[in-house]
């Protein structure tokens, strides 16, 4: 009896002796489609808080402010994308932009006047 593993990315076989990973029990990858990647994250007395994808640095008070006119216009795009849009998907990503401006908004409002 012969042991057949495929990577679950490019579905070559890995033979034995070749170096493969295992990821989520039962998928297989091969050493040519992994990569290793470190990922910073932030804590806070140990407590995971976000990656660095999720946390923002600001160096001053501007920074901060700049970004949340950002985050709003940022908004108002894709609500003027979707406003027409009345599929079932539309209307969800149309209500989540509105709620994004809207958090947005009540932040600038709150910091800064």
């Amino acid at each position: 009896m012969s042991t057949k593993i495929y990577c679950e990315h490019c579905d070559t076989e890995i033979k034995d002796g070749e170096e493969f990973f295992e990821a989520c029990m039962g998928q297989f990858f091969c050493k040519d489609c992994m990569k290793e990647s470190n990922v910073t994250y932030y804590s806070v007395d140990s407590e995971p808080i976000g990656s660095e994808d999720e946390v923002n640095v600001y160096y001053n008070h501007k920074q901060l402010k700049e970004e949340l006119e950002h985050k709003i216009k940022w908004c108002e795009d894709w609500i003027k994308i979707y406003k027409d849009d009345n599929t079932k998907a539309g209307k969800l990503i149309l209500n989540f932009y509105k709620e994004k401006k809207r958090i947005s908004e009540e932040q600038l409002k709150e910091y800064f006047e």
